[in-house]
């Protein structure tokens, strides 16, 4: 099998419907299976998209397990030669699949590739980014990156505006709307299931680009993505998973490489800006979570 569309669910039924027939609308490869892998949703969804799709395979965890645990298991499940990972809040436009599907065939040492991901009202979301050293997690927990836009820290980051109307490589890339070879996992790895929501795919891609493949951005592929729909759902324990991810994350890479001083203002950092988050959550009408 060509593709194999991992889609990881909790309490989105709603939006799914819309992103699998953007699928099945907007995609000429016709060699696919779609998984859905539901993280206990427990609201009547999944019954109605077994409904609707007898032929999607769908995996129900008897709890929420996270989001990289859903798709390891998503992968296990899985036959094709491409593992594209979606989150239900997505709406693919028509050639997006493809496209990716043709550049990793065109380069054998592409082992990931992403596409122009939109927000509803057409502007860019900033996905292909550079691998974060440790001043770019502090500017970015700080705020420090909102306060000076323009600044050399964060400019290598996030990329350029520029770069986002061109092919080129990054160092990775979000997994909302993510292409990865099989052959890549089989080398990096899957997912590492201590994250359970948010940065297991900057942690992934620097695994993939580590095993000897490129990760490539493609703005001929578009899809909408709108961001924060999902975790909204229960958005005090999003808050709170992003920044237990994120000190995480910076233990796995940084914590022996670097002075304690930057560790501790890291950590120091990390913590008031969850409960600050948490405080403007609770008075806040839109639970949309967004970083």
């Amino acid at each position: 099998m060509k593709l194999s569309i991992i889609i990881v669910n909790y309490k989105s039924a709603d939006m799914i419907i819309g992103l699998i027939d953007s699928i099945y609308n907007g995609t000429k490869e016709k060699d696919h299976e779609i998984i859905i892998v539901d993280n206990y949703s427990n609201d009547g969804g999944i019954k109605q998209i077994k409904e609707r799709y007898p032929d999607i395979k769908v995996i129900e965890n008897p709890d929420n397990l996270g989001f990289a645990t859903a798709v390891n298991r998503g992968i296990k499940a899985s036959r094709g030669q491409y593992l594209l990972i979606l989150n239900p809040d997505i709406i693919i436009k028509p050639g997006a699949i493809d496209v990716l599907i043709k550049s990793l065939d065109d380069d054998p040492r592409a082992g990931a590739a992403g596409g122009k991901i939109l927000n509803p009202d057409g502007s860019i979301q900033l996905s292909g980014k550079s691998f974060p050293d440790p001043m770019v997690m502090l500017f970015v927990t700080l705020g420090l990156h909102k306060i000076l836009p323009h600044n050399p820290v964060t400019d290598k980051y996030y990329h350029s505006t520029e770069d986002y109307g061109k092919k080129h490589q990054v160092e990775h890339l979000m997994a909302s709307f993510l292409m990865v070879k099989r052959e890549a996992i089989d080398k990096a790895g899957m997912m590492d299931e201590k994250f359970f929501l948010y940065c297991e795919d900057v942690d992934w891609c620097y695994r993939i680009h580590m095993s000897g493949y490129e990760i490539w951005y493609l703005p001929d592929s578009e899809v909408v993505h709108v961001k924060g729909a999902t975790t909204s759902k229960n958005s005090y324990r999003a808050i709170v998973e992003y920044h237990k991810s994120a000190w995480y994350f910076y233990r796995k890479y940084y914590w022996d490489k670097y002075p304690i001083l930057l560790s501790l203002s890291f950590y120091i950092g990390l913590q008031l800006r969850k409960y600050l988050y948490l405080i403007v959550n609770f008075f806040s009408k839109d639970k949309k979570v967004n970083y």
